[in-house]
């Protein structure tokens, strides 16, 4: 799911590092997780992100950095637990919580929440969150849909999100672009994606393509080619594609590297 819409950022560079640990119980593993992002607005972010997991429990608290072309660099607390509640037809159910708190900096603040459920390629999501800039206010509260299926070695998936706005802001010529562009918070109306994968071996790779509609501007397009490589728990990957923006496309490039826990 993507976080209950679809984000129209690039992955600029990934890296992850993480450690199993295994104390008496064989259920228990931890893990850590490092990654940095550009968009192809000039926007970059940093998540540090720590993982534990118990059987069906996992446990993450991370922080994260955002700054942009004309934005401060700001910082944030994460946190999220997700938990497998029961098995169906032989499938587990899992719900999960994810927080996210930006606490008042350059006159800026955020706070957001989602709730999401998944199950056999199946998932819905539910997303709140408020963004405050001095004078200017954004409440946006969402739901989304996703599915996927896998045919051997291959692949597919379509996820759609809807977003009710509200934003309070003096008036302007441009009160969302200015709002955005001093919050980081590029918000949408609406999105879809779909995605075709393929998996061989350790080997996979997936093409991705999603549209957008951002407030009072033209409808955006993403494409991207993600291609990952597993060696144990340890997955290394790297994407690139185009971000089209109204003042023509941007390129994105990125790279990860993953311990699952």
């Amino acid at each position: 799911m993507a976080s209950a819409g679809v984000r129209f950022g690039c992955l600029f560079a990934a890296l992850t590092l993480a450690t199993e640990a295994r104390a008496g119980d064989e259920d228990f593993s931890a893990g850590a997780t490092l990654r940095a992002e550009t968009t192809g607005r000039g926007d970059r972010d940093l998540l540090v992100l720590g993982a534990l997991r118990r059987a069906g429990t996992t446990l993450s608290l991370g922080y994260g950095q955002a700054a942009g072309r004309d934005a401060p660099e700001r910082h944030a607390l994460l946190a999220s637990l997700s938990q497998e509640i029961v098995e169906v037809r032989e499938e587990p159910l899992e719900v999960e919580i994810e927080t996210r708190l930006a606490p008042d900096q350059a006159g800026v603040a955020r706070r957001e929440i989602q709730a999401s459920a998944r199950w056999s390629g199946l998932g819905t999501g539910f997303q709140f969150r408020t963004t405050d800039a001095s004078a200017a206010r954004l409440v946006a509260m969402g739901f989304s849909l996703e599915a996927s299926r896998t045919f051997g070695g291959f692949s597919t998936g379509v996820g759609a999100s809807v977003f009710d706005l509200n934003l309070r802001a003096p008036r302007a010529a441009n009160p969302w672009g200015r709002f955005s562009r001093r919050t980081l918070d590029w918000a949408e109306r609406w999105s879809v994606c779909a995605s075709l994968g393929a998996r061989e071996g350790p080997l996979a790779a997936e093409l991705s393509a999603s549209l957008g509609s951002p407030p009072a501007a033209p409808i955006t397009q993403q494409v991207e080619l993600k291609v990952e490589a597993k060696f144990l728990r340890a997955v290394l990957a790297a994407k690139a594609g185009f971000l089209a923006l109204p003042a023509g496309p941007a390129p994105s490039l990125g790279a990860e590297v993953r311990l699952e826990p």
